[in-house]
């Protein structure tokens, strides 16, 4: 590793040393009504509309009905990261499954992409599935299957979506895990809203549920959670004794998804300050200046793209100069 990246490595050790002790930083149990006991972002909620509301009937007193045509969704800036991250609750569909698809629970961002459905876990054909945006803008190579198993309508489970992107995600049902991908990735991006039974909106968007679900005992931490303490969460157990965040790991993955310890990995300054010459005009404006002919316009052919003489490439996946857009 050059000097430049190992000083940057050290920069990102220190700065991944803010952490929670407990490692909570949302928790909702909707005992009382819909704002989250512990927040570190907003604790009330975006949109809660169209006949939402606290019932009797969950797993530890009352709980939250998110009706078909209603929404439940909090903001994520300070309650979860896009980094790693544990999202947890209680699920039940009051509605016949259906094979029709529908969200369970998202995660959305600002950037890039449909916000809604960074982090998606949802049902289709009768079973579980979900998939995480990473940095090829793409679903498609960070999706799972929750194997062979098929939620029931009026029955609890506890669902879990882990997630860290020095290792990949992991969706838990009851405690066990039904779902694993293990492939790193590296999406700079924020994350807008957790939408709980609804694609997570924006305040331009209108999105609603397609089932009548209930929740109970949301809860977010800022890493992922070991095996048996996603267990005790099902348990109905506190999760203690947090392991501390493998710091200089995740420094290092950031490193070198960014391409921050290869010179030739982004464009830098020379160290003379002097950048050589560069034009990005047509190589010909000569057609521009052509007038248009009399009378009835002839057909024409489209002419080539003229030519640049810019000093970077048209694509930055076909060069190493370029970096990685992780």
């Amino acid at each position: 590793m050059t000097e430049r990246g190992s000083l940057i490595l050290g920069l990102l050790v220190m700065a991944c040393a803010v952490a929670h002790a407990d490692g909570l930083t949302f928790s909702a149990s909707f005992d009382a009504d819909l704002n989250a006991e512990v927040a570190d972002g907003i604790a009330e909620p975006m949109w809660a509309r169209s006949g939402t509301q606290i019932v009797d009937g969950g797993v530890s007193g009352s709980c939250v009905e998110v009706p078909a045509g209603g929404n439940l969704t909090y903001d994520a800036p300070g309650n979860a990261y896009w980094q790693r991250g544990t999202l947890g609750f209680w699920w039940k569909c009051q509605d016949p499954i259906g094979t029709v698809e529908f969200d369970v629970a998202t995660i959305g961002a600002f950037e890039h992409f449909y916000y809604g459905r960074w982090f998606r876990l949802y049902c289709s054909g009768g079973k579980m599935y979900a998939y995480i945006i990473n940095e090829d803008f793409s679903f498609k190579l960070n999706m799972v299957g929750c194997g062979d198993f098929e939620p029931q309508p009026g029955e609890w489970y506890h669902i879990t979506m882990a997630w860290d992107c020095a290792r990949g995600f992991a969706i838990y049902v009851d405690g066990q895990q039904a779902a694993r991908r293990d492939r790193p990735w590296h999406l700079w991006t924020h994350l807008n809203q957790i939408g709980l039974g609804m694609c997570a909106s924006s305040a331009r968007a209108k999105a609603a549920a397609l089932r009548t679900v209930r929740f109970d005992d949301v809860r977010v931490f800022d890493r992922w959670l070991s095996d048996d303490q996603i267990a005790a969460l099902a348990d109905g157990r506190e999760v203690t004794d947090l392991a501390p965040l493998d710091e200089p790991a995740i420094a290092a993955h950031r490193v070198s998804a960014l391409a921050l310890d290869d010179p030739t990995g982004m464009p830098v300054a020379p160290l003379a300050g002097d950048w050589p010459a560069m034009s990005c005009a047509p190589a010909s404006r000569a057609s521009m200046a052509t007038p248009p002919p009399s009378g009835p316009l002839p057909m024409v052919t489209r002419p080539a793209a003229p030519t640049t003489t810019c000093p970077w490439p048209a694509s930055r996946s076909t060069t190493s100069v370029w970096p990685r857009l992780q």
